[in-house]
Formats: C-alpha cells, structure tokens, sequence
C-alpha cells in the first residue's frame, strides 16, 4: 500500500509550486516599524506589517496553489523550507491574490416508489467555484 502516499504526494506537489529568486543589489539595511507574525518552522512569518528591528533582503518566494484544504495547509511549511534553504530568518508577505479558474458542478438524484405506484424523487446539486491563490514573499535576514 505505498503506492497510494506516493501518488498522493505527487499528485499534491504537481497542483503547486514554491520558487525562490535572489536578490542581487546593495540596499542599505531596512527596519520595519512591528506588525504581526507567526513562527513556522523556525521561520518568522511577518503577515501584517514588517519587523521593528534591522533586516536585508536576500529574495523573494512566489507560491502559487489551487484554494483547497490540503494544498492550502501545505504552504507555510513550504516556504517556511525554502526561506530556510535560502538562509533567511523571516519572510514579509508583500502580495496576496487569486483567480477563479473554474466552477465545478455536483449532482445527486435518487427516486424511490411507493407500493401504490407513486414515484417521488429528489434531487440536490451544487456548484463550487475552483480558485488558484498566488502569494508572493520576501526572504529577509535579520542583523
């Protein structure tokens, strides 16, 4: 039965992609002014706001993924990892958007007869709106 996570993962890695660019320049180092974070995997994730203390920049991550459940819950840790890779300390969430790129409809119909040869049925459907989120980060280093 390891056939099924490993299809599982792939057919999961193959819905998203997280990519990491470098910077490449001279900034002096910039300070934020505070906001609001949350830590993932040793990453600080400034989601609101930037981090009252000096940083550089080392690069950005664009994450790209479809707005369902499993995909979604993946990505702090995705770019937690990537972020790490790239030795950053905190990531600035800079860019956050996403595109309907189709409905999906589901329908369910049953009919039932009653001994006197009445037939009834029911039928319920509905649609859901299939979404792809980008978001974009920067990698910082804190000094």
């Amino acid at each position: 039965m390891k056939v099924l996570p490993v299809f599982l993962s792939l057919a999961l890695a193959s819905c998203s992609s997280t990519v990491y660019r470098s910077y490449e320049g001279t900034t002096p180092p910039l300070r934020g002014k505070g906001g609001t974070k949350d830590v993932v995997k040793g990453i600080d994730f400034w989601r609101e706001g930037s981090p009252p203390r000096a940083f550089k920049l080392l690069g950005t991550i664009e994450d790209d993924r479809p707005d369902k459940i499993i995909p979604m819950a993946m990505q702090d840790s995705a770019v937690a990892e990537k972020a790490k890779a790239a030795g950053g300390d905190a990531v600035i969430l800079y860019g956050a958007d996403s595109d309907i790129v189709g409905v999906s409809a589901i329908g369910n119909a049953y009919t039932t007869f009653s001994p006197y040869g009445t037939a009834y049925t029911n039928a319920t459907a509905t649609s859901v709106v299939n979404r792809h989120n980008h978001s974009r980060y920067m990698v910082i280093k804190y000094q």
